[in-house]
């Protein structure tokens, strides 16, 4: 099983990046499914810088795109750019080998590799458009609407709503993402089989 990409990084060239393994590609079709990924493509991550410099038109896709390229070259495979002769004889980071994260996550022996795109995919998907700047504003609006924050703790698991609560409190919006990633796969908890009975996929807070 394999989703691959080709995409044009401006100033590196043309790049080949691939997503492999069931639960990495499970991840992504899921996300692809719920309009995550047309997020990220329309997702401006450097703001109005683009409107004062040329060539910084980057969005958060090709970011992650290219945050799976450098897996890829971690891992040693083919057709990526090279660094060395022999990049798995040089890192030994065992991206290839399988983990038993079951204490973690709810999926059997996923490899390395496939827990770190997990976590790039989850992560960026859970930026809002805006990044920094919207999630810092959406952090005041549940900070002063105690309704809506309920509401929005009905998709947080109960024993992070203290971590939760020690973000509004200090106003921490850097890692706010998080939060909100869970927030979009507890709300289509139906309609992924990773996320049966009551079991989060990733663990997103590790």
């Amino acid at each position: 099983m394999l989703i691959d990409f080709e995409y044009n990084i401006y100033q590196l060239g043309k790049i080949k990046a691939d997503i492999v393994g069931e639960y990495a590609i499970d991840c992504y079709n899921f996300l692809k499914n719920k309009n995550c990924i047309e997020k990220l493509m329309n997702m401006n991550q450097l703001g109005v810088i683009p409107n004062t410099s040329l060539g910084t038109s980057h969005n958060r896709y090709e970011y992650v795109i290219l945050q799976i390229y450098l897996i890829n070259i971690l891992q040693g495979k083919p057709n990526t750019f090279t660094i060395t002769n022999n990049k798995q004889e040089k890192f030994h980071l065992g991206l290839n080998s399988n983990h038993d994260v079951k204490t973690h996550i709810s999926l059997e022996n996923p490899t390395g590799a496939e827990i770190l795109i997990m976590w790039i995919l989850l992560f960026n998907s859970g930026h809002l458009i805006g990044t920094f700047a919207s999630e810092k504003g959406f952090l005041n609006v549940l900070r002063n609407n105690e309704d809506f924050l309920n509401k929005f703790k009905k998709y947080i698991p109960k024993s992070l709503h203290s971590s939760l609560d020690t973000y509004l409190k200090q106003n921490y919006y850097l890692d706010f993402h998080k939060f909100i990633s869970l927030f979009i796969i507890n709300t289509n908890k139906s309609s992924t089989k990773d996320l049966k009975n009551g079991k989060q996929s990733i663990y997103l807070f590790s």
